[in-house]
């Protein structure tokens, strides 16, 4: 699974660190404690060989309605909150991305990339309402080779400058 954190994070990493070292530094150590992450997860996943993720983990050692409580807050507060970020993301690239052709105040940006946030969470949940067989598995594979092409091209630029614009 390829997070979208990456497309979120880079800017406020670096103007937090201070310097491209420290910022890569940053991203090895985060990428190290993800994958900490990914082989506790590989672990449970062999050790309790049943669909249901955390909900599943938490009700093997009996602790069923703290289980059902983690499932609804991850649910409620975590995936919305999650989903939320991501299309406040996506609204404010899309008007970075055009502003050149616009003539936009800060303001008009603002409202523009969240009236682009609701739009982008409603015509996913309109996905998923009414053709989630048809098109949603097609939408996440497009998805994931976007993001692919997205993070190899971000690598491919930062290594072209590296090289040749030292």
């Amino acid at each position: 699974m390829i997070g979208s954190g990456i497309f979120i994070s880079p800017k406020g990493i670096l103007q937090q660190a201070g310097s491209v070292g420290l910022s890569l530094i940053t991203w090895v150590l985060a990428a190290l404690l993800a994958s900490l992450t990914a082989i506790n997860y590989i672990e449970l996943g062999t050790s309790i060989p049943e669909s249901g993720a955390e909900f599943a983990y938490i009700s093997y050692v009996g602790w069923t309605p703290i289980a059902f409580s983690y499932l609804w807050l991850a649910s409620l507060i975590q995936s919305s909150c999650a989903g939320a970020t991501l299309a406040l993301t996506f609204g404010e690239y899309i008007v970075e991305a055009i502003a050149p052709i616009t003539c936009l105040s800060s303001s008009d940006s603002k409202t523009v990339s969240i009236f682009l946030a609701y739009g982008i969470i409603l015509a996913i949940a309109l996905l998923n309402m009414f053709s989630l067989g048809r098109f949603a598995g097609r939408i996440q594979l497009v998805s994931m080779v976007a993001k692919l092409i997205a993070i190899a091209a971000i690598i491919g630029i930062g290594l072209f400058y590296m090289i040749f614009r030292g």
